[in-house]
């Protein structure tokens, strides 16, 4: 680094007319604290609003990509819904529903889907005879 010129230095005589040195220490370490937090606010702020520009940019070239303009806002047109009720006819995804209850088909593919879940478990926990597992261990070293 560049050095200090003399004159910046003070003698030990001077030092110790200021104060006991653990007392110079803290108002030094208080002193540049203070000063390190200014700065590191400042550093936020400066940070935070690049974080703002290049979010806005981002969103700007999105909406460039999206196929508006720039500055243009985008605008989305909901169609209305209509459901069964309203075309006069009854209520149709409400009669399949009914339909397959009556016919049992829901409670049937529950229960072949908890057999399927349950199936496998039941071959792997119900094998743990001793006997069981040193085939399948001699089987798998052969």
């Amino acid at each position: 680094g560049n050095p200090h010129e003399v004159y910046e230095f003070e003698d030990e005589k001077e030092f110790l007319e200021k104060g006991d040195v653990a007392r110079q220490r803290e108002e030094f370490v208080g002193k540049e604290g203070r000063r390190l937090l200014e700065v590191e606010g400042v550093d936020r702020g400066v940070e935070k609003g690049k974080r703002r520009e290049r979010r806005e940019k981002r969103k700007r070239r999105e909406r460039v990509e999206m196929g508006g303009v720039e500055g243009e806002e985008v605008r989305v047109e909901l169609v209305p819904f209509e459901g069964p009720e309203e075309d006069g006819g009854g209520d149709e995804v409400g009669d399949a529903v009914e339909s397959r209850k009556s016919n049992g088909l829901d409670e049937e593919r529950v229960e072949r889907k908890r057999k399927r879940k349950h199936s496998g478990d039941d071959e792997l926990l119900g094998s743990n005879k001793l006997e069981d597992l040193e085939a399948m261990a001699s089987g798998l070293l052969a």
